[in-house]
């Protein structure tokens, strides 16, 4: 089985947090989750990047 890497590396703004979206829903699909899973995977990472870019500077 191939190996996934994948990395982003963004500016601590919470405009960017369209870019976190796309690239969770970009390896969740590459990696098999079940797509009823994907939003609640999504609201979980965007929460998470929000709290950092408002939080964590």
């Amino acid at each position: 089985m191939p190996e996934n890497n994948y990395h982003l590396e963004i500016e601590s703004n919470p405009r960017n947090l369209i870019t976190v979206e796309e690239f969770v829903n970009y390896f969740a699909i590459d990696l098999g989750v079940k797509v009823d899973k994907i939003p609640g995977l999504l609201l979980s990472v965007t929460e998470a990047a929000t709290n950092a870019f408002i939080h964590g500077n």
